[in-house]
């Protein structure tokens, strides 16, 4: 982080900052608190412990009532200490903003002092897809271990994530009643209905990421023969577990995690392995000239903006650090003047929040000739374009 360039242009906003703090709203943990009682029952597994994690920081850090230069200060302060990325105290900002927006919800009189706060300028990471999928795509089916547990379920489980770009979540939320292999109007080879999501801990489902992330999209004919392939075997698991297409808990994710690192060690080399499959599906929809709109549809994106930027970001055009703090004075000014869409401070907009999103998903699919890797055979791949449309 280019630490120095944020103090002039903060300075420059501090007059406005203070001018918009009242010292009568309530304090940050009166705020806080209420978003604990209130909204935590929204999240669950690792979302939640994270926010307890960020909500025990402000509690214990931060002055009873900051001002917007006061919280400002002290995200850059654990930055500049080497105890938060710039990425991640922005989330820090954008939780404690959820919370004063929580409180306003409540009837409670308060300023939304973290939304008035200018985020954190931040090196925008290129999504790294697959690199040479005609070749690593086999090598990685090929390294699946054999056996009940994985095996052809195993290969099913990947493709998923890599041709219809479902996130790791999406797919251990997968039941039989969510596939349909039956051909059907504009999809030959049969329909996915992503309708919930799973925590690899837990042996139960929950809501999606975004109401954006509801879809019924078309299958590719490669998930569809893994589809096929594991459709009637019995479930590797019994319980509540057995409902899920994969009933793999964290044990058996690591395993294969491992295996998969084994077999391409320079490709999967960060934490997050399983979301590079959806970026090689992201990958796909450049390579065929999807419109920006079509491919916010097919990876069920909630906005347009964070599809253009994904997508510049995978033709290697990503706005840099220092670009992000040369444009710190123009969010610092906005910020000051209206609230950040992103922490909610609209109803329903650009929030994370579960039922405060209404954004509409739209169904994409894609066209090649490829060879099946399961069966050997030749098949026609569906064009990519939307289900009922053509693309633009």
């Amino acid at each position: 982080m280019e630490r120095g360039a944020t103090g002039a242009e903060v300075v420059s906003l501090a007059g406005r900052m203070a001018a918009r703090f009242d010292a009568a709203q309530p304090t940050v943990r009166e705020v806080t608190a209420l978003f604990r009682s209130q909204w935590f029952p929204r999240y669950r597994g690792r979302t939640q412990i994270r926010l307890r994690s960020i909500l025990a920081e402000a509690d214990a850090t931060l002055p009873d009532r900051p001002s917007a230069l006061e919280v400002h200060a002290w995200l850059v302060g654990l930055v500049g200490a080497g105890r938060l990325s710039a990425e991640t105290a922005n989330q820090y900002r954008v939780t404690l903003a959820r919370c004063y927006r929580v409180a306003s919800l409540h009837g409670i009189a308060c300023q939304n002092q973290a939304a008035l706060c200018p985020r954190l300028p931040q090196p925008e990471r290129a999504p790294r897809p697959l690199p040479q999928k005609d070749v690593t795509w086999p090598k990685l089916l090929a390294a699946v271990p054999e056996g009940p547990i994985f095996g052809l379920r195993g290969k099913a489980f990947l493709s998923v994530m890599r041709f219809q770009g479902l996130r790791r979540g999406e797919a251990l939320g997968l039941e039989w009643r969510h596939v349909d292999l039956r051909p059907q109007g504009d999809a030959p080879w049969g329909v996915i209905s992503i309708e919930q999501q799973r925590y690899e801990d837990e042996s139960f489902a929950g809501p999606l990421k975004t109401a954006a992330s509801r879809a019924v999209l078309p299958l590719r004919p490669e998930t569809a023969e893994a589809l096929r392939a594991i459709r009637g075997l019995p479930s590797p698991k019994a319980g509540e577990i057995a409902a899920f297409l994969f009933p793999y808990f964290k044990a058996d994710l690591r395993t294969l995690g491992a295996v998969v690192r084994a077999a391409l060690p320079e490709v999967f080399t960060g934490r997050n392995l399983w979301h590079i499959l959806r970026h090689a599906f992201g990958d796909d929809l450049l390579s065929a000239s999807v419109s920006t709109a079509g491919a916010m549809g097919a990876m069920r994106h909630a906005s347009l903006a964070a599809t253009q930027g994904y997508m510049d970001r995978l033709r290697g055009r990503g706005v840099g650090v220092s670009e992000a703090f040369r444009a710190l004075a123009e969010m610092g000014r906005a910020a000051s003047s209206a609230p950040s869409v992103d922490e909610g401070n609209q109803p329903g907009a650009g929030s994370s929040d579960p039922g405060l999103r209404e954004t509409k998903p739209k169904s994409r699919k894609g066209k090649t000739s490829t060879r099946s890797l399961i069966s050997g055979r030749q098949l026609r791949v569906a064009p990519l374009r939307p289900l009922g449309g053509k693309e633009k």
